[in-house]
């Protein structure tokens, strides 16, 4: 009868378009119940659904109320079945509600996770799964349990965090699964950096910068050779080619691999550190301290991981360190971001309002660059974050060059030209 029924139905065309409304009605709601309104309709759909509703079908518009067709169908030739019967077999299934679908799917998704923290029985693997990032549900919900692999991957890993000292990624991609190059970004790299986002409470970590002091925080060295700050006027405590490098005038840039081995760092003289954002001030600066190079860090743009690993050491000796960057948000947001870093040992340097006036740029900043600046907090970066807000212009440090290098020249202890 069932068949009989549905082969019925599915030879007049006129039924298709009412009888998929009705489904989809079904699965929302979970049972048969209100109703379903066609617009539109052809002369056939007309001819179809009024011969079994007993009524005129207009083709503008027409309601079928699911229990009203129920009824009629008891009437017909079909009278055994009911409309949840007729409509399973039509579907070619069970017909199950949307929100049955979803409780299955969270069920089978959670016994999936659950299964995981049992194989592994560790303490960062728990917290994971009371905090599953949307990576790793997207990653279940594209392959389920086909991700197996890669969860057992994500999971064997973060499990082995922190790593005592330090490892390359690579190098412990390899140890962990096989492949030194399970965690590169176009793999599994970006569900590794979203577990350690959660282990280490670091949800706003976006930036590269980030990411990489991030991995240092677990133990891992994403690139420790290409990673490099550049540096003059400083002296490393077990090295002596920087002393080396300062007396014949060299400069260094130095890959955050030799960071990591200097015990501590302190500047040739005077307890003053200058830390400038752009390469091209920098170098412009040396050419002004052509007998002796001061005390003087790059950046290059935002703090890498070798910046800051080196600043931290610096100010572990007891110096501080005075920034100068460009007054656009990118530059602010390196001095504040320091600033959070190193509190009082961080000192803003030609970083104020009347500073940024003297730039006298006619660049101007989009609205969402400018948007940037509601994250600036420190108290002397207020005034000359409402002028920026209100000028809409970025200043550049080569506006200052001469007032920098007059700056320096007066709080290095001992410097005459």
């Amino acid at each position: 009868m069932k068949q009989r029924a549905v082969d019925y139905f599915k030879s007049d065309a006129g039924y298709q378009r009412l009888f998929e409304e009705m489904i989809q009605k079904v699965k929302r709601l979970g049972r048969i119940s209100g109703e379903v309104k066609l617009t539109a309709l052809s002369d056939v759909e007309c001819d179809a659904i009024g011969s079994i509703m007993r009524c005129a079908v207009p083709n503008t518009a027409f309601k079928v109320r699911l229990k009203d067709f129920e009824a009629m169908l008891q009437k017909s030739v079909f009278g055994s079945l009911s409309l949840k019967e007729l409509l399973d077999e039509y579907e070619g299934n069970e017909i199950v509600s949307n929100k049955d679908v979803r409780e299955h799917k969270r069920s089978a998704r959670d016994d999936f996770f659950y299964g995981l923290v049992r194989r592994f029985d560790d303490t960062n693997v728990r917290t994971i799964l009371d905090n599953l990032p949307r990576s790793f549900l997207r990653l279940y919900e594209e392959k389920g349990l086909d991700a197996t692999p890669d969860f057992l991957a994500i999971f064997s890993a973060l499990s082995s965090i922190p790593i005592e000292g330090y490892e390359r990624l690579p190098v412990f991609a390899e140890r962990i699964t096989g492949d030194p190059h399970t965690f590169d970004q176009d793999r599994l790299g970006r569900l590794l950096t979203d577990g350690l986002k959660v282990l280490f409470d670091l949800a706003d970590t976006s930036s590269l910068e980030e990411v990489a002091e991030l991995y240092a925080a677990a133990g891992l060295l994403k690139d420790d050779v290409n990673n490099f700050v550049s540096i003059s006027g400083l002296q490393a405590s077990n090295f002596t080619y920087w002393a080396l490098a300062q007396s014949e005038g060299a400069v260094l840039n130095v890959p955050l691999r030799e960071i990591l081995k200097v015990k501590s760092v302190v500047p040739m003289s005077g307890r003053s550190v200058f830390v400038v954002e752009n390469s091209g001030v920098f170098s412009a600066i040396l050419d002004h301290f052509p007998n002796s190079m001061p005390p003087l860090v790059c950046l290059h743009g935002q703090p890498k991981l070798s910046s800051i690993a080196l600043l931290e050491k610096l100010v572990d000796g007891g110096t501080t360190l005075y920034y100068s960057g460009d007054f656009d948000p990118e530059g602010i947001l390196i001095c504040e971001r320091l600033w959070r870093r190193f509190g009082d040992h961080l000192i803003p340097w030609r970083m104020g309002k009347a500073d940024y006036e003297a730039c006298g740029t006619t660049v101007a900043l989009s609205s969402r660059r400018l948007s940037m600046l509601k994250n600036i907090q420190h108290h002397k970066l207020a005034d000359v974050k409402e002028q920026m807000l209100e000028s809409s212009k970025a200043g550049y440090q080569e506006g200052l060059l001469s007032q920098l290098i007059r700056d320096m020249k007066s709080m290095i202890h001992g410097y005459c030209d």
